[in-house]
């Protein structure tokens, strides 16, 4: 198969290392890929033309989740993780809580009046919805 250069916007045809062609585009910062199902260029190109519509209508139509950064603390982590087990009614949730009490203990020597939570560094996460695969 010839070498073209695709408009922008249009995603990108290759071939894997394994023979496979493969079709990918980038849309609001995640890399969408889909395995064509073909060795042979021919055929590739026409499921990549069906591909990149499907690509295009669920773009079209919202069904991608888009990826959401939020900033948790790491107090708001252990928080979280030591709440977990006990709301899901887990055996582990006083292992939880002795966990994060030696953590936060070690973490904070000093005992000011200020909440834990709000003393310990700021960890960015990436929070993804959960989404249909293609």
């Amino acid at each position: 198969m010839a070498r073209t250069n695709r408009p922008k916007g249009e995603g990108s045809l290759y071939q894997h290392t394994d023979g496979r062609w493969m079709y990918s585009i980038m849309h609001e910062g995640r890399r969408l890929t889909k395995s064509l199902g073909t060795r042979a260029p021919e055929e590739a190109q026409r499921e990549y033309l069906k591909v990149r519509n499907r690509f295009a209508g669920q773009i079209d139509r919202r069904e991608l989740a888009p990826t959401i950064v939020k900033s948790f603390t790491i107090g708001e982590i252990l928080i979280r993780y030591s709440t977990y087990p006990e709301e899901n009614e887990r055996k582990s949730t006083d292992i939880a809580r002795l966990v994060v009490g030696l953590i936060q203990r070690d973490a904070h020597s000093d005992r000011s009046e200020k909440s834990r939570a709000s003393r310990l560094p700021t960890l960015k996460t990436t929070v993804s919805a959960p989404s249909r695969e293609a």
